[in-house]
C-alpha cells in the first residue's frame, strides 16, 4: 500500500463529508484496512467527575458496549484512559501495562472488552490550544497496524476530529483571517508531511535546527494547534498544502 496516497485519499474523503454518520463511515473503512474493524470513536476526554457521555462526539461500537461502559462508569478506571492523559504519542493497547493483582478494575475493563471483540485498539491522543484532550479511537480482535503505518493514521485521525468538530459547528479561524503562512513554513509543513524530522528538514533546507524549530513554533501558532501533524492536518484541511 503507498501509504502517503492512501492517506491523503481518505483526507479528500473526510473533506467531503457532510455529517458525522458519513464520517464514521470512513473511519470505520480506515480501522478496517489496518485490521482494526470492530469499533471506532472519536472523543474528547473530560477531566474527572464529568460525564464522559456528553463529550462523544460520534461512536461505532459493538452493540451494548457503549452502554454498558457508560452505565458501570468505567472512565474512572480505563487504562487506556489513564494513558491518554499522560501521553502525546499515538498507542496501541497492547503497550499500556495492567497489572492484574494490583489493577483488578483496570484489567476487568479490558477482559470484557474483549468479550465484545475489541481484544486490541490504537488511540491517537489529541491536544488543543487551550489544554483540552481528545482522542481517536480504532479497535478489533486483531492488530495488523505496522510500525510506520501508524503516522498515516495519526494524520487521518487528526483530521478527521478537526473535520468533526467543524460540522459540529466548531470553526478555527482560517490563518488568511489572520497572519497567512510564509513561503518558508509552507516548504517546512511539505516536508513535515512526507514525514521527515526536523534535523532532516534543516538538512534540506541548509538552515540550522533551530531555525526550524522557529519555523514549528511560529506555523502552528497560526494554525491555532499544538503538534507539527496536527499543522500538517490543518494545512491539507484548508488547502495550504494542494
Amino acid at each position: 500500500m503507498d501509504r502517503t496516497a492512501y492517506t491523503f485519499d481518505t483526507i479528500q474523503r473526510l473533506r467531503l463529508v457532510t455529517n458525522p454518520k458519513e464520517l464514521m463511515t470512513v473511519l470505520a473503512g480506515v480501522g478496517e484496512q489496518f485490521g482494526l474493524a470492530k469499533a471506532c470513536a472519536i472523543a474528547s476526554i473530560p477531566r474527572a467527575n464529568r460525564n464522559f457521555a456528553e463529550y462523544c462526539y460520534a461512536e461505532r461500537w459493538p452493540v451494548g458496549w457503549h452502554e454498558r461502559y457508560l452505565e458501570r462508569r468505567y472512565f474512572g478506571d480505563d487504562p487506556v484512559i489513564k494513558r491518554l492523559r499522560k501521553t502525546d504519542k499515538p498507542f496501541a493497547w497492547h503497550e499500556v501495562p495492567v497489572n492484574g493483582e494490583t489493577e483488578k478494575k483496570a484489567a476487568g475493563i479490558m477482559n470484557e472488552a474483549g468479550e465484545f471483540h475489541l481484544r486490541v485498539g490504537f488511540n491517537v491522543p489529541i491536544q488543543t490550544v487551550k489544554g483540552d484532550l481528545a482522542t481517536v479511537v480504532f479497535a478489533g480482535d486483531r492488530f495488523e497496524l505496522a510500525q510506520e503505518d501508524r503516522p498515516a493514521l495519526l494524520l487521518i485521525s487528526i483530521y478527521a476530529h478537526d473535520r468533526i468538530r467543524e460540522l459540529m459547528g466548531v470553526r478555527p479561524i482560517h490563518p488568511r483571517q489572520q497572519r497567512p503562512l510564509t513561503p518558508r513554513e509552507i516548504e517546512v509543513l511539505k516536508w513535515t508531511a512526507e514525514g521527515k524530522t526536523l534535523q532532516d528538514i534543516a538538512d534540506i533546507l541548509e538552515v540550522s535546527l533551530p531555525t526550524v524549530q522557529s519555523h514549528i513554533a511560529n506555523l502552528c501558532r497560526k494554525l491555532d494547534v499544538v503538534t507539527r501533524a496536527q499543522a500538517t492536518a490543518r494545512a491539507v484541511r484548508w488547502g495550504i498544502l494542494s
